[in-house]
């Protein structure tokens, strides 16, 4: 067995590289990348940085288990911000297969894209409510998500990349239905047979998380 960790709670933006030297010192063997926005996956994820990158992770004895980047706009209303988080996947993609990881990670994004608060902000054991607009047709806006989804798992499967969806505690009201997501959007790489393998046997949180 061996122990992996997200790069951003050792260094929340980039450069990552001490954050990386700071987890192979912890003894950790693995490593999860990521880029929060468009801007960084093109000013950051440069072909000399992910060339570097990738030399520094294997000379300190370590593999990049996954990339992770959520496509902002994926449930936007809004068609052409749609389009968008569709475009930036596709460059997401092109970085996870650059850096040598078989895996891409996204959380899913808050209905309509609407404003939540930020997860540093938000003290574990308190509640928070949020002004939602009237008038909003939440069948559509799940369509369109759903719609989305399936360009996303497109995407990931001509790259030859696993898909891991990773709904937050916070946002899992957008996804209540998973399998019924699973469903419509058609077979997701990371997802098949996922409820079989032994690992998930003792992980608590799986049913409500998958619910």
């Amino acid at each position: 067995m061996e122990f992996g960790a997200a790069i951003w709670p050792f260094q929340w933006t980039p450069p990552y590289e001490d954050g990386i030297k700071r987890l192979a010192k912890l003894g950790f063997k693995n490593v999860e990348l990521i880029a929060w926005d468009r801007e960084t996956l093109d000013s950051y994820y440069t072909p000399e940085r992910i060339r570097s990158l990738k030399q520094l992770v294997a000379d300190q004895g370590m593999t990049i288990s996954e990339f992770v980047h959520s496509p902002a706009g994926a449930a936007d209303p809004d068609a052409t911000r749609r389009r968008q988080a569709v475009e930036g996947f596709k460059r997401a993609c092109d970085v996870a297969v650059a850096l040598g990881t078989g895996i891409i990670n996204s959380v899913v994004p808050t209905p309509f894209g609407l404003p939540m608060p930020r997860m540093q902000d938000m003290p574990l054991q308190q509640e928070l409510s949020v002004d939602i607009p009237r008038g909003l047709n939440w069948a559509e806006g799940y369509d369109q998500y759903v719609d989305t989804l399936r360009q996303l798992v497109a995407v990931c499967a001509q790259n030859d990349l696993r898909y891991a969806l990773e709904m937050s505690k916070f946002y899992n009201f957008v996804l209540k239905d998973w399998k019924g997501l699973h469903t419509e959007v058609g077979f997701i790489p990371s997802l098949k047979g996922w409820e079989n393998e032994p690992y998930t046997k003792d992980l608590p949180w799986l049913p409500l998380q998958m619910e």
